[in-house]
Order: C-alpha cells, then structure tokens, then sequence
C-alpha cells in the first residue's frame, strides 16, 4: 500500500512523475475510487504559498473543468491536501497515455502536409469551444497537446496560465506569461490576450511542424518575445521545400502581428486550414505551388473508324433468331486488315517522328517528346559555404509555368569559384524518384546536376549526374541512364561570362522515362 504522502484525498494514488514545470509537476496516478488511470498536477511548494494566486489557480482551474468537448483534456477534480505542515494544491484530470506533440515530433520528424492540417484542425476545434465559454488558453505548446493511445488529440492546461500573474502583473522583469516561443506579439507587449492570441500561438505550432523549426529563435527569452513583436516570420517555403503555398500562406495570417490581420476565430481558421487541403494544399508539391512542364503531343496516324459489327451468331441464336451463314463472315477480313495496319502504324509512328531532324533538342535531346513530365516542388536556395542566402524569396518563381518569373544569385564582385565552389537550387521529390532529363531555363553560366537519396549538407553529399556550361537560353540535361534519387541540386559553378555578376533560373522541370 503506497503511504499517506503517496496519496491525494485518500483516493488518488501518485505512481511515477510524467513531466514538470513552471508552476508545477505532474503525476501518473490512479483513482482508487473509480479504478481509472488520472494525470494529477501538483503545484510548486513556493506558488502553493502564494495565497493570491492559489485563488486565481482554483478559479481558473474551476473554469476549465466547466469545458467539455472531446479535444480537450477533462478536469475531473481538483484540492489541497495538507501533510507534515506542507499544502499540496492539486488538479486531476483526464490521463491521455500517448504522449506529447513535442515527442511526437521528436521521434517521427517532419510530418506530412495533411497530418499537419489534421492536427491544426483538431487544435482549432478544442480552441473554438474554449473561446465560445470565455475560456483563453494563453499558452499553447506542442507540450499541452497531448495524445491517446489510439491517436486522438487533446488539448490541456486551459486557462490555467492565467493563474500566473495578476491582471496588474501580466509581465515582470525577465518573466513574461506564456511560453515565448510561442507567446502572441500583445502577451509579449503585456497586453490583455483574446482567443486570436490562442491562434498566434497555433500559427507558431505549424510553422514548426511545416519547417522544423519555431519561426523566432534567439540568446534569450526576453530577445525571442522581442522578434515576435518586431520581426516578421520567413516564408516557410524558404526553410524547407515542398511546403505546399496555400497551407504556408495559412499559417503566416494566423502569425500576423496585429490581432486584427489574423483570422477572426478559431473556426475561421480551422476552415482555411481545410480549403487549402481541398486546393491540394496537402500532400508534396500541393496548394498551387507545382509546376509541371509540358510538351506538345506527338501526332500520331488517325485509327480508321469501323461500323458496328452484326450481332454475334451465338447471340442471335440465345434471341430465337436465325442462324447466320459461313459466307456472312466475309465482311470481317477487310476489317480486321485496317484494324492490324491502324495498330501497326500507331506503334511505329511515333518513333519515326521521335528520330526525324526537326525534333532534335538543342540541349542535346534524348528523351524526346514521349518524356514524362514530373511534379516538381518548390526548391530552396542552397548556400552552404556561407552568406545571407541566395534570395530564398524567389525559389518558387522556377516551379511557377512562367519563364519571365526568375530566381537570381546573389551578386558577386568576382567569379563565384573565387569566393565559394558554387551555389543553387535544391529540390527535395519527397521520395526517391526516377528522372531522366532536366530542363532549365535561364542565364545561368555553368552549372551541375546532382542527385541522392540523403539531405544534403554540402553539394559534395550529392553525386554528380549531368553537367552544363554557360547556359542562356533553354537547355536540356539529359542523363546517361535514368536515375532514382529524392535529392536534386541544380548546382551553379560559374557565372555568366565567367566573371562576377548574378545568375538567374526562369524554370526547372523533371521529366521521367
């Protein structure tokens, strides 16, 4: 039997801590009465003495627990329980058993577009209901969505933030409410929040989910809220590739600075989370920011039409009909003569045509008009040998269908390989994909492709497939042998002219075998 220090109200028995924080700890326990795992949070033994905010604590903590709604953590109790002279506030709430957005992430990685908009929708629905009973969250963290063990999603901790600080204490020298990777601009300025703060903060939680990464980061607490009030978030589609443009053009209205540029409420956004899934804004390469080039089709010999044939003897002869003579078969030869030499010419055609002078490709041909065009995803510039980038604004303008659209180099006061071995495009498939020709389009001077299965850290982690020299214009790379790979590195390694300058690539297209 555990001891009475084990115990909560002569009921809930503590089993092992799951996390801790700021204002407390919280346990694995068990409900003797109902026989039922429960989450119990325990305040911190120095706000447990704050006999101010313990009030605000159980105020809140009542509010919450007046919310129901199947995203959000249940509170089924809360107390104090006093032993050897010490007061133990407590809350018990639902046990959810699966575990923490922050370790989702942390052991599957990046998730998928969809998933991604899965989660926000859920989040959104557990905040709408919240807001719709007064209730604001005020500190929404991948750590307070939690899971069940057969993946369902919910939401903990409601308003409990609030308890905090009082409404005159909202912000503190070197403290600031909530959590500041994901504090809203007006929490950081110590401004009331409202449920568009609840969505900020969301904003925040897929904008990491999209790119790896939280949109601000900085030295200190008090210099990260600071970005958040003064900096605006980078494009996602310039970390990471293949972040479709209508689930990225979502996220960054929920991250506006003001309140009143953001979506209204909970269920405004939940809806633009789902139109930019029905746009094809999940999934690689969706939400309008693929581009797949296209090739006039070959004509090809027009197949001779043919009259119905009569009904079959057999069948005739199942409708009670008459049965058809041997000589009634004679008409079937001439047809089944134009039938053969319609198929032949179909299958020989096209290659007489692929192999005639006229089609010749200036960038050397070789997969010819029968080529299959591939999606191609948004690519991010890559720079590895240092700098501010290499306009990661642009990229998408290669993937966009029109020429005059371009990404462009940085501009360089002496040749490239003076200051760096080369810089460029690249283009992550999402999968291992099999490519045997890329067209580009640009001023580019010489450049390489390059293709693997791993992320890169260097253009030398890729292995070098295809190379041209001096392009202006439209050329065609076309490989040796098809290649599967999921990384592609359209790899710059001189300038225009060979000297200083700028590059520019209008279009990139992949095109199978």
């Amino acid at each position: 039997m555990p001891s009475e220090l084990d115990t909560l109200a002569e009921r809930y028995v503590l089993e092992s801590p799951i996390a801790s924080g700021g204002m407390g700890t919280v346990w694995h326990a068990r409900d003797q009465v109902l026989a039922r795992p429960v989450a119990v949070k325990i305040l911190n033994h120095d706000l447990a003495e704050d006999e101010a905010f313990v009030a605000r604590f159980r105020r809140e903590a009542l509010a919450a627990a007046r919310l129901t709604h199947p995203h959000i953590v249940a509170i089924y109790d809360t107390g104090v329980e006093t032993a050897g002279g010490t007061d133990r506030h407590f809350i018990v709430m639902e046990h959810c058993g699966g575990g923490t957005l922050t370790e989702l992430t942390a052991s599957e990685g990046r998730l998928d577009p969809n998933r991604i908009i899965d989660i926000g929708v859920d989040i959104c629905s557990a905040l709408g209901h919240a807001h719709r009973h007064g209730v604001i969250h005020r500190d929404v963290k991948p750590a307070n969505i939690l899971f069940t063990p057969d993946g369902g999603l919910k939401v903990g901790d409601f308003g409990i933030a609030k308890a905090a600080f009082s409404d005159a204490e909202i912000t503190t020298t070197g403290m600031i409410l909530g959590t500041v990777t994901y504090i809203s601009p007006e929490q950081a300025n110590g401004d009331e929040p409202d449920g568009r703060s609840d969505l900020y903060s969301l904003g925040v939680i897929l904008y990491e989910l999209l790119t790896g990464r939280p949109p601000f980061q900085a030295d200190s607490q008090i210099a990260t809220a600071m970005k958040h009030v003064r900096e605006e978030p980078p494009d996602p589609r310039s970390i990471r590739a293949g972040i479709p443009k209508g689930l990225a053009a979502v996220v960054l209205k929920a991250l506006a600075k003001s309140p009143d540029d953001r979506y209204d409420s909970a269920e405004d956004l939940s809806e633009a989370l789902r139109s930019s899934a029905r746009r094809g804004g999940g999934g690689r390469g969706g939400g309008g920011d693929t581009a797949v080039l296209r090739r006039p089709a070959t004509p090809t010999a027009p197949v001779p039409s043919a009259a119905p044939p009569e009904p079959s003897p057999r069948r005739a002869r199942r409708s009670g009909e008459p049965s058809t003579s041997k000589s009634d078969y004679r008409w079937l030869i001439p047809l089944l003569i134009v039938a053969v030499v319609a198929a032949a010419l179909a299958l020989i055609l096209p290659r007489v045509l692929d192999d005639s002078p006229g089609d010749a490709n200036p960038g050397g041909g070789g997969t010819g008009s029968t080529a299959a065009a591939l999606e191609v995803p948004a690519p991010v510039d890559f720079d590895p040998e240092g700098g501010d980038g290499e306009h990661p604004e642009l990229t998408a303008a290669v993937v966009d269908g029109d020429p005059a659209t371009q990404w462009t180099t940085s501009n360089y006061n002496d040749a490239l390989n003076v200051t760096k071995s080369g810089v460029g495009l690249l283009f992550d498939l999402g999968e291992a994909t099999e490519v045997s020709a890329i067209e580009v389009t640009g001023n580019i001077g010489s450049f390489e492709i390059r293709a693997g299965d791993d992320d890169p850290q260097g253009a030398t982690d890729l292995g070098v497939v295809g190379a041209e020299g001096q392009l202006s214009g439209t050329t065609e790379v076309t490989l040796d042998q098809p290649v599967t790979a999921r990384y592609w590195l359209v790899w710059i390694t001189a300038l225009p002219g060979g000297g200083g300058g700028s590059a520019q690539i209008g279009e990139v297209g992949f095109f199978g075998p």
